[in-house]
């Protein structure tokens, strides 16, 4: 004899709403911290070119120093190889703080994100490991 009872599915063919909530949120939390590593990254990549320009430009005024006369007192495209003189990566503005003198010389400064600089202010300021800018001086 057959029984009148309605027929119960033992193989469901699909998630239920709790399973598909914990499998969201475990995509959420992953998501969150992969946003979080890439913007460190691509911090940690902008001042360490912001570094890498501050010595290129250094390297270029002790490069055309010329003794008696000093250093130049501008920085000129064609010392670079991609014949432009470095900017400062966005955000972050289209210069770096620089101060140019033939008599005593020249400071170029970049004011870092997430590193830890040499100097505490910008031009002129004094050399430590604790501030936000990174400055090189001329070595004459």
């Amino acid at each position: 004899m057959k029984k009148l009872l309605p027929k119960t599915n033992s193989n469901p063919q699909g998630f239920t709403l709790f399973e598909l909530l914990v499998v969201i949120s475990i995509l959420a939390i992953l998501g969150i911290i992969g946003i979080t590593i890439y913007t460190g990254t691509l911090n940690k990549a902008r001042d360490a070119k912001r570094k890498a320009d501050i010595e290129a430009m250094a390297g270029a005024m002790e490069a055309n120093y010329v003794s008696g006369s000093g250093y130049p007192t501008s920085l000129n495209a064609t010392w670079f190889s991609d014949q432009t003189v470095p900017t400062n990566p966005s955000p972050g503005g289209a210069t770096y703080a620089t101060s140019f003198n033939t008599s005593s010389g020249f400071v170029f400064c970049a004011s870092l994100e997430n590193s830890t600089g040499n100097a505490t202010t910008s031009v002129g300021g004094g050399a430590t490991t604790s501030g936000n800018w990174y400055c090189k001086r001329n070595a004459q």
